[in-house]
């Protein structure tokens, strides 16, 4: 877990340092089950990223949302009431479908979406064998 939240910070870092419009929040907390040893579902960062939509709305125009999610569709519909574009950035499995399946519907709800293919992001985060 920790190498993945390292991971996942290098790529934040890296794309925070190049463009200095974008924010990356980090909320929300992950069960650990200490009997199975295994963690659990992270909690709280939906209703964060919510609130965070809403609340800010008047400071950015167009907000983008890394998710697929169908919690976020009221929310969605709220920021658009709002004359505020929403963009929504969701991935592919493997077998090249929504991850996870509800990003169908918030897609559907956006203003625009983008899919974001498996095999080429997985190169881009140098996740390839010959790149290790």
């Amino acid at each position: 877990m920790q190498r993945r939240f390292d991971g996942w910070s290098a790529v934040h870092d890296k794309i925070a340092e190049t463009h200095r419009s974008i924010e990356f929040r980090r909320e929300g907390t992950i069960a650990y089950n200490l009997f199975y040893r295994s963690f659990g579902r992270e909690k709280a960062v939906d209703v964060k990223l919510a609130t965070d939509l809403l609340m800010l709305r008047d400071i950015y125009d167009v907000a983008v949302i890394v998710s697929g999610d169908q919690d976020y569709v009221p929310a969605v519909q709220v920021a658009k009431d709002c004359g505020k574009q929403v963009v929504n950035v969701a991935f592919m499995t493997r077998s090249h479908r929504l991850l996870p399946g509800g990003a169908r519907r918030l897609n559907q709800r956006t203003d625009w979406s983008l899919t974001v293919e498996y095999e080429p992001f997985r190169k881009f985060l140098k996740l390839d064998k010959a790149s290790r």
